[in-house]
């Protein structure tokens, strides 16, 4: 749902922007009296760091686990990478500029429209993502089952959501739920509503696994680590969205 950046190497990548342009109105016969600069500045900065995951494997689990314990733990050690990375995406966020919502008040429908109503006057193109906490989706169902004289336009997708309990299309927006967005104490949880060039991923090394035989101790050691940034790209083209994240009753 980001944009991808890739590379070899830990240098630090500066993400370019060019100005805006706009035309004007020339005068018959003179040149144009306001020229405008064109030229780079650095939008974003990227800085890549190794994450890792290991787990720790006697002779004697291995032996003896008929379950395959070493297949298990590669299955769990890709997982915590592939979780770190999502976690470190939606820590981001935060630190989007605007937001919609407030804090212990459930997400409504409109917040969310009133975030997509900002990303199209900011410009924002191409296919607008909706990330929420299972909790503020479930404020948004309990919405659309609403009769149906409050929610009018909405008969398909509301049909819909009752039936299986999501729908992956409203507002045409593609709406996903995140175990790992996590609420904070009051409790809060922070979703978005954004555009691909909102955030960025720039993946130096790829999860890679690796195992090691330590003898010492009569144990294998399989390792899982990735080298990667995930940060804001474009601030305007992303929406926080705000709400209660109290468990359903």
């Amino acid at each position: 749902l980001v944009t991808a950046y890739g590379g070899s190497g830990f240098a630090v990548r500066k993400v370019p922007i060019y100005p805006q342009l706009s035309a004007q109105v020339k005068a018959e016969g003179v040149p144009l009296n306001n020229p405008q600069t064109f030229g780079q500045s650095t939008k974003a900065t990227f800085t890549p760091y190794t994450v890792m995951a290991q787990a720790v494997l006697t002779d004697e689990e291995v032996e003896t686990d008929i379950q395959n314990a070493v297949s298990n733990a590669q299955k769990e050690l890709g997982g915590a990478i592939a979780t770190k990375i999502d976690e470190d995406l939606i820590a981001e966020f935060t630190n989007l500029t605007t937001g919609k919502g407030s804090g212990g008040s459930a997400l409504t429908l409109s917040n969310v429209a009133a975030a997509i109503g900002v990303l199209r006057n900011k410009k924002a193109m191409g296919q607008v993502s909706v990330v929420l906490h299972a909790y503020q989706w479930h404020d948004i169902w309990t919405l659309l089952g609403q009769p149906a004289t409050q929610m009018p336009g909405l008969g398909d997708f509301t049909n819909e959501a009752l039936r299986n309990y999501f729908v992956g299309t409203v507002l045409a927006a593609n709406w996903y739920v995140s175990a790992n967005i996590t609420p904070d104490a009051t409790p809060n949880a922070i979703g978005a509503v954004f555009t691909r060039e909102a955030f960025a991923l720039d993946t130096r090394r790829a999860p890679t696994m690796e195992g090691e035989r330590d003898q010492d101790i009569l144990a294998f050691k399989v390792n899982f680590h990735a080298a990667y940034d995930a940060g804001v790209l474009r601030s305007e083209f992303g929406v926080k969205l705000t709400s209660d994240a109290t468990e359903p009753t």
